[in-house]
């Protein structure tokens, strides 16, 4: 059975894509399992235990980020609206037409 160009095409695309992204995905991880080690060796190692070898971290000072709309309360809820009364009119009667037998 053949398969269209294109969704051969496809496939083989889509395959390629699958293979670059796992590439890159594991080269991530190994780099932040390595980040993660020498984390864990710097809060292991004596001197830091000890108070001493590392500097204070210096306080980050509080930046305004652009766009960012500043803590306020939230909003009372709204009171509720009342539906407008809407006439009601009586159907119409149909008209009585006699019948004789």
């Amino acid at each position: 059975m053949s398969v269209s160009p294109l969704i051969r095409a496809s496939r083989y695309g889509l395959l390629g894509t699958g293979i670059l992204y796992g590439y890159s995905r594991n080269a991530r991880l190994k780099k932040d399992a390595e980040d993660l080690k020498v984390r864990d060796s710097i809060k292991k190692s004596p001197e830091t235990t000890a108070g001493e070898g590392t500097p204070p971290a210096p306080a980050i000072p509080a930046v305004a980020v652009p766009n960012q709309v500043p803590a306020q309360a939230p909003p009372a809820a709204p009171t509720p609206v009342q539906p407008a009364a809407i006439p009601v009119q009586e159907p119409a009667q149909p008209p009585v037409v006699a019948s004789t037998p």
